[in-house]
């Protein structure tokens, strides 16, 4: 069998994969984090899901000085849009329904989405996203596009991590 590990008790010691066939168990946020991480290594690596759910790349990064003191200093604005916005977060949105959009300005809208590695800007980009089947469609093309060419090397999984 081999030595089982689980993330929320992940030893403090780096983890050797090079090499080995490695089982990942779940693809929630902590799962879809550690398997690239351990894919770079590991010989193999099978992913066990129940259910699929769309994924974006989190566009982690470093944030300069300036851009960390330009949010310091607009906290209090922050906070305002925070508490007005449908999901309790401050997010760059169009307050208006995809339909009142061109698909191609729905898309341009969605790729900035996509672009900030933010996963909450796509239901709360465009006010009917949630409640128009339409809209919803043109959120769900995009991200699904997005997951195919993110896998193009295998298209055969393409209908196993994509959400039904």
């Amino acid at each position: 069998l081999g030595e089982s590990l689980h993330t929320h008790d992940w030893p403090e010691t780096a983890q050797d994969f090079a090499g080995k066939r490695v089982a990942v168990i779940g693809t929630g946020s902590t799962g879809i984090r550690v398997i690239p991480e351990i894919a770079k290594s590991a010989a193999e690596v099978i992913v066990l899901q129940r259910t699929p759910s769309y994924v974006i790349p989190a566009g982690n990064r470093v944030y300069s000085e300036a851009e960390r003191m330009d949010v310091k200093s607009r906290y209090a604005e922050i906070r305002e849009q925070s508490k007005s916005s449908r999901g309790g977060i401050a997010l760059e949105t169009t307050q208006r329904p995809a339909t009142d959009f061109t698909t191609d300005e729905v898309i341009a809208n969605l790729q900035r989405a996509y672009d900030a590695g933010n996963p909450f800007m796509f239901s709360q980009m465009f006010s009917d996203v949630l409640v128009n089947t339409k809209s919803n469609r043109l959120v769900r093309d995009f991200l699904e596009a997005k997951i195919s060419e993110r896998i193009r090397q295998k298209p055969e999984l393409a209908s196993t991590v994509i959400p039904c």
